[in-house]
């Protein structure tokens, strides 16, 4: 009768979730090394009912035991304060991966996306003209007229709805540069 329940239990459950581990590698963009050193990363993974929240700092290499999911999404938070000291920048990057069939899954993660904008880390200070005076903010996706105050172009510029992995943060009005 044991045998019969735990043969019930095993056929009534998912055939396809995979049962291995997760190791992901990190490499986060030299230019940044530095900046992240002390800052902590958040690492969100779920899938098939799988949800897995940590925090590292200083480490590219992670491991997760007995992951039981197929398909997973890896999303990986963190900020750092600009060389300005006032500002800071923040990076979310969303990776979907597929566990293997093998015993061990391994993925290696670029963090933040390689490009220029996301290297500069001056802040608020506009990379040509190094000042700041006549720097406003950027503001992307649909913006909700009640809550910004100001005007466009003056106070804050709009950068478009759609949201990229390489957007500009800053507009300075003397140079008409987006850092």
């Amino acid at each position: 009768m044991k045998t019969l329940l735990y043969l019930l239990f095993l056929l009534s459950g998912r055939s396809d979730w995979q049962h291995g581990d997760l190791e992901l590698k990190m490499i986060i963009l030299p230019e940044l090394e530095n900046s992240f050193r002390n800052e902590p990363i958040y690492i969100q993974i779920e899938g098939d009912g799988v949800k897995i929240d940590t925090v590292v700092r200083g480490v590219t290499k992670i491991e997760f035991k007995n992951v039981l999911a197929t398909k997973l999404r890896v999303d990986i938070y963190s900020s750092f304060k600009c060389s300005d000291s006032l500002t800071k920048k923040s990076f979310h990057e969303v990776t979907m991966l597929v566990m293997s069939d093998s015993s061990t899954t391994f993925r290696t993660i670029s963090f933040p996306f390689n490009c220029a904008l996301n290297k500069y880390t001056g802040g608020r200070v506009c990379p040509k003209c190094k000042k700041s005076d006549k720097v406003i903010p950027i503001i992307f996706g649909l913006p909700d007229p009640f809550s910004l105050k100001g005007e466009v172009g003056v106070d804050y510029d709009l950068g478009g709805c759609f949201v990229t992995a390489c957007d500009p943060d800053w507009h300075c009005k003397r140079d008409n540069n987006d850092f």
